[in-house]
C-alpha cells in the first residue's frame, strides 16, 4: 500500500461556480430521440419529453445545456425547427448520416430545459450560415414583443421571453470534418462582426469563440479581444496510449488550459485591459472511438450511435477532470459533458420506459452538488507514486460543507493523510467511494452494481483525517462545518 500526505493550505484558488457542471444534448444518434423525447413512450409527458430522463437529469443538477451540437450545429436551419410540427421539413444531417424531422426543436428545447431545471446554451450555425441568422436568433429568444420574430415566438407559444445568457459563436470551426470549416482569420472575421451586433443587442449575453490550438487562438483572440467573454476548448478522452496515460490526460489537459488562459492574460497586458478571458470547456468526451453505430439504421431518425458502456476507469478519469477543473476555478468559467443521454453520457435508456445509470452518473452528480465553492490550495506529499491522486478540496457556506474528492489513478490501495489548520469545528459526516473488482465491468438495466457506496475506513480528527481509498477509485469524504469555522 502506498502512502501520501496532503496539507490544505489557508488560501482560496477561487471560488468554482455552477456552470462547470453543465451537460449537452444534441440531435446526435439516441440523444434526443430515445432520449430525451419519445412521446410514444409509456413514461412521455404531454410535451413527448421521456420523466424518467428528465428526473435523473435533475438528480445531476446541471445548470446549463448545450445545444443542438456539436456537428449537427453546421446544418441546422433553427426557423425550421419552430411552429407547428406537421408543417416543419425533415432534412438529412451528414454529419451523423442521419435524419432529422425536427419534431423536437428550439422551442421544444428550451421547454425541456425549464423542466429540467437547466438554462439554454445555444450555438450558432457560422460554419454555413451566418451574421444574419445569428442575430435573428438571438432576437427570436431574447426580444420580449413587437417586432416579426419575437412575436413569432409568442404566436407559437412563449409569451415571455427566453433570456439565454450564453451562445456559442459556431463549433470547432478549425476542424477538417466540418461542412464549412474556416481558416483563423476568416472565423475570427465573422465572429468578431456576429458578436458586434449581438453586444449592441445585449451587452450583457455571454459569448463563446471557438479555440483550438495555440496559433489559432492567438489570431482569434487578438481580432476578437474586445467582445470575447470565453474561449472555447473541447477534448476527448480515449484509451488509444494505454491505461496510465488515459488516467494522465486530464493533466495534459490542464496545460493546454492554463497556455490558453495565460495567452489571452498576455493580450490583456498589452492592450492595459481588465478584461477577463476565461476557458469555455462546452465540450468534453469521454470516448473509445468505436462509432458502434448500425450501418442498417444510416439515414433514418434517432440512430443507436456511440452509445458506450463507463468502467470504473471511466468513472476516475471524469472524478478527476472535475478535480482539474475545481482547481483552475479562475481560469475554466464553464464545461458541458458531451453528451447528456445515450450517446457517450452518463445517463442510458432503452424503449418501455428502461433507464440506467452509468459508472460515471454518481462521480458527475456528487461533485455537481458538492463542488461548487470555494476551493483551496493543496500540499501534496508523496515519493511512491507513479501517478499521483487527483486532489480537490471544496467548501460552500449555504451548504455548510467542507469536500474532499480524491481520485485514485493507480491498481494499489492508496492511504492519505490530510491536515488543515482553517476548518477547526469541521465535522465528519460522510465518505463515499466507487470502485471495481474488474476494469471490464459496465453497468446495465437493472444492474448498476458501479455506483458510489460507504466507505469504511475513515478516521477522522480536529484538524484532519486518515482514510484508504481502493485502487482505480473515486472518492469523496466530505465534513460539516459552521460559520465563523475558517
Amino acid at each position: 500500500m502506498s502512502f501520501c500526505r496532503v496539507n490544505v493550505l489557508p488560501e482560496k484558488i477561487g471560488t468554482a461556480g455552477k456552470e462547470l457542471y453543465g451537460g449537452f444534448v444534441e440531435h446526435l444518434g439516441r440523444n434526443v430521440y430515445g432520449g430525451v423525447f419519445d412521446p410514444q413512450d409509456p413514461c412521455a409527458d404531454g410535451n413527448g419529453f421521456r420523466k424518467d430522463t428528465l428526473s435523473l437529469i435533475r438528480e445531476l443538477d446541471m445548470p446549463l445545456t448545450r445545444y443542438p451540437g456539436g456537428n449537427f450545429a453546421h446544418s441546422w436551419k433553427w426557423e425550421e425547427s419552430i411552429g407547428p410540427k406537421e408543417k416543419r421539413p425533415v432534412r438529412l444531417d451528414d454529419s451523423w448520416k442521419q435524419k432529422e424531422p425536427y419534431l423536437f426543436g428550439l422551442d421544444e428545447f428550451v421547454r425541456w430545459c425549464r423542466l429540467a431545471g437547466t438554462e439554454p446554451l445555444l450555438t450558432f450555425n457560422l460554419c454555413t450560415r451566418g451574421i444574419l441568422e445569428a442575430r435573428e436568433l438571438w432576437e427570436y429568444c431574447n426580444f420580449p414583443k413587437g417586432t416579426f420574430l419575437s412575436d413569432l415566438r409568442r404566436a407559437n407559444g412563449a409569451e415571455e421571453p427566453y433570456n439565454i445568457k450564453y451562445f456559442c459563436l459556431g463549433n470547432e470551426m478549425n476542424g477538417s470534418c466540418e461542412v464549412g470549416q474556416r481558416d483563423a482569420k476568416d472565423y475570427a472575421w465573422i465572429a468578431r462582426e456576429t458578436a458586434k451586433t449581438l453586444k449592441r443587442f445585449d451587452p450583457e449575453i455571454k459569448l463563446i469563440f471557438c479555440g483550438a490550438e495555440e496559433e489559432w487562438n492567438r489570431i482569434v483572440a487578438e481580432e476578437c479581444f474586445e467582445f470575447m467573454d470565453y474561449l472555447s476548448l473541447h477534448e476527448v478522452f480515449n484509451w488509444k496510449d494505454g491505461r496510465k496515460a488515459y488516467l494522465e490526460s486530464v493533466d495534459r489537459f490542464g496545460e493546454r488550459i492554463d497556455k490558453a488562459y495565460a495567452l489571452c492574460e498576455e493580450i490583456a497586458e498589452k492592450r492595459s485591459s481588465d478584461r477577463k478571458i476565461r476557458i469555455s470547456v462546452d465540450e468534453w468526451i469521454v470516448w473509445d472511438f468505436d462509432q458502434r453505430g448500425r450501418k442498417e439504421e444510416e439515414w433514418t431518425c434517432g440512430r443507436h450511435l456511440l452509445e458506450q458502456d463507463y468502467n470504473i476507469l471511466d468513472a476516475v478519469l471524469q472524478g478527476a477532470l472535475f478535480s482539474m477543473f475545481q482547481n483552475r476555478c479562475g481560469k475554466v468559467g464553464l464545461a458541458c459533458c458531451a453528451q447528456s443521454v445515450n450517446v457517450l453520457a452518463p445517463i442510458r435508456t432503452e424503449k418501455n420506459s428502461v433507464i440506467w445509470k452509468q459508472a460515471t452518473f454518481d462521480p458527475f452528480k456528487y461533485n455537481s452538488r458538492y463542488g461548487r465553492g470555494d476551493v483551496w490550495k493543496t500540499e501534496m506529499e508523496t515519493k511512491e507514486l507513479e501517478t499521483a491522486p487527483a486532489v480537490s478540496v471544496v467548501s460552500n457556506r449555504e451548504k455548510k460543507s467542507l469536500t474532499f474528492f480524491v481520485s485514485v489513478r493507480t491498481e494499489q490501495e492508496l492511504e492519505m493523510e490530510f491536515y488543515w489548520k482553517n476548518f477547526l469545528n469541521a465535522r465528519f459526516a460522510e465518505a463515499l467511494t466507487e470502485k471495481s473488482a474488474s476494469i471490464t465491468q459496465v453497468n446495465a438495466p437493472g444492474k448498476e452494481t458501479l455506483h458510489a457506496e460507504k466507505l469504511e475506513n475513515v478516521t477522522a480528527g480536529k484538524n484532519g483525517f486518515r482514510a484508504v481509498f481502493p485502487g482505480y477509485s473515486w472518492n469523496m469524504v466530505r465534513f460539516d462545518f459552521e460559520e465563523g469555522s475558517r
